[in-house]
């Protein structure tokens, strides 16, 4: 039944860790860019630009600028130089094209998940709606729920544009 551990294990169990070891890293970004959104969001130009209904949740929508912007780029590049030479296990045709059409489909997804959440929030069900309270609602929400969602945008944003294409080109 088991056919003992493929030869390229360690070396990909050694690469997926340096890529958790950038969760730290992602949460103290998450952090600057909380304080340095809410520094933004308390200028009196913002306050005048958004206005609103929009104004409770601008600091998050800064907070998302400022994700995109730098966070993911940064941490996609540190994750792509730590997972490169990755080599995924040998599969059949039929599972790497599963596997490479469910992951771009997740990973589409958790690239603009912010985005999603910040937009229908407001509208969504008891969870969602809960999710979007904890990200607007308030610095310490902001700084949490942020860097996980940038650290996921970063990480879907590699397995979209390498790692895909890894598993289907083999």
């Amino acid at each position: 039944m088991f056919e003992g551990m493929d030869p390229g294990q360690p070396r990909r169990e050694a690469q997926w860790q340096e890529v958790s070891r950038l969760f730290k890293p992602a949460m103290l970004l998450s952090i600057c860019f909380t304080l340095a959104a809410e520094a933004i969001h308390r200028l009196p130009m913002v306050n005048q630009l958004i206005g609103g209904e929009r104004a409770d949740d601008a600091r998050a929508w800064v907070y998302v600028a400022l994700m995109y912007l730098v966070s993911v780029p940064l941490l996609f590049f540190r994750m792509r130089r730590a997972l490169s030479g990755f080599k995924p296990p040998d599969n059949g045709l039929g599972t790497r094209v599963f596997v490479a059409t469910g992951g771009a489909l997740i990973c589409i997804g958790l690239i603009v998940l912010p985005v999603i959440v910040l937009e229908w929030g407001p509208s969504a069900a008891l969870r969602g709606q809960s999710l979007y309270l904890l990200f607007s609602g308030n610095v310490l929400g902001t700084t949490l729920v942020g860097g996980v969602l940038g650290y996921g945008a970063a990480l879907a944003a590699w397995m979209l544009l390498c790692g895909v294409p890894k598993v289907v080109l083999r």
